[in-house]
């Protein structure tokens, strides 16, 4: 797969942590999987290219985002408990439920998710909800921002 949005995550494979040390090492999918995922999750529809940079080099474990928290050993099994606990969410400013299809690439805490629409272009921007007036939120970067931002804090670049 030709890396047209992520390259620094390849230029910088494993994260460091609070003492400068490598101790989060990405690990990739396989095309065979991520075509399962979007065949799950897209109806067969392709994911915007970012996304399928990100799982491709990431997909398993990635040090810039959390999409394993609820069992590390399974990125599929994850994602459907995360995708049915956003599904399953009433948003009432909205009025109705969670329709549109996205892909959450951040679990940091259990009801917080940052996820990306599928249908906004090859470079979404990252939403949330946020749960203190029940809002979906944006945090005004796109999913490649997001990563290069980890990636400078991560390894001090700034």
């Amino acid at each position: 797969m030709e890396i047209q949005y992520l390259k620094k995550l390849i230029e910088y494979p494993a994260g460091r942590d609070a003492y400068g040390e490598i101790s989060f090492e990405n690990t990739p999918s396989s095309m065979e999987e991520i075509l399962q995922l979007e065949l799950t999750y897209n109806n067969g529809t392709p994911f915007p290219k970012v996304l399928r940079e990100l799982l491709y080099l990431a997909g398993e474990n990635c040090y810039c985002l959390e999409y394993n928290a609820v069992d590390p050993d399974f990125i599929e099994p994850t994602q459907t408990y995360m995708q049915e606990s956003v599904r399953n969410y009433e948003i009432p400013n909205m009025g109705l439920n969670f329709t549109r299809p996205f892909y959450v690439i951040d679990s940091v805490y259990v009801g917080n998710f940052r996820f990306v629409y599928l249908d906004e272009g090859n470079d979404p921007i990252v939403h949330h909800i946020d749960t203190r007036d029940d809002s979906i939120q944006t945090f005004g970067q796109t999913l490649s921002q997001l990563i290069w931002h980890v990636i400078r804090h991560t390894h001090n670049l700034f």
